[in-house]
């Protein structure tokens, strides 16, 4: 997934599974802030618990 892509869903309820450092799965429940690009990092969904890395994320679901 792109920044241009997760821009429309931003000031929604988002939630994210994303493979972890070993390969597991996480699941990442947050309200999404802003969608941008770090340099060295990549894309990434700027939440208000955390912040998920858009090349990680396998699956997303959006909370209405």
């Amino acid at each position: 997934m792109t920044t241009q892509k997760a821009r429309p869903h931003v000031g929604t309820d988002c939630t994210a599974i994303r493979t972890g450092r070993l390969g597991s799965g996480q699941a990442v429940t947050t309200h999404i802030h802003q969608s941008s690009f770090v340099p060295f990092y990549g894309a990434y969904l700027a939440g208000d618990i955390e912040d998920v890395c858009l090349d990680m994320v396998t699956r997303r679901q959006y909370i209405c």
